[in-house]
């Protein structure tokens, strides 16, 4: 039972720090910044 809530802990994360990386990005173009990287 706490494996599996461990691992949707994890993909929600994973999805999270996704999305929270393409936002920035946009935010990045939206103000003609580069990303460094």
């Amino acid at each position: 039972m706490e494996a599996k809530f461990f691992r949707f802990l994890k993909i929600v994360g994973v999805g999270y720090k996704a999305r929270a990386e393409a936002e920035g990005q946009l935010l990045y173009l939206k103000f003609g910044i580069q990303p460094r990287g």
